[in-house]
């Protein structure tokens, strides 16, 4: 990660988060939330009150062509423990 006044330029992200309905996502799955960020250092999403279950986060990243690093990380925030 760069400081925020590096002058780094930062690539553009989608995350989305689903709950599966069943064991498989052939059964469905429910939107939880999603949100994008066009180059920004952080892209975050706020979730209140997750009931417990099997949750799929995905991460989608638009790499800037001459990026100097492709690797991204995932942190989760609160008071229970979670597994990724």
């Amino acid at each position: 990660m760069f400081a925020k006044d590096s002058g780094y330029e930062y690539s553009s992200a989608r995350i989305t988060l689903v709950k599966l309905a069943a064991e498989t996502f052939s059964k469905g799955a429910l939107f939880i939330g999603g949100n994008s960020s066009v180059a920004q250092r952080d892209t975050y999403l706020e979730c209140q009150d997750l009931e417990e279950g099997q949750y799929f986060l995905l991460a989608e990243i638009d790499w800037v062509d001459d990026s100097v690093e492709q690797e991204c990380n995932i942190t989760s925030y609160g008071p229970t423990k979670i597994n990724f």
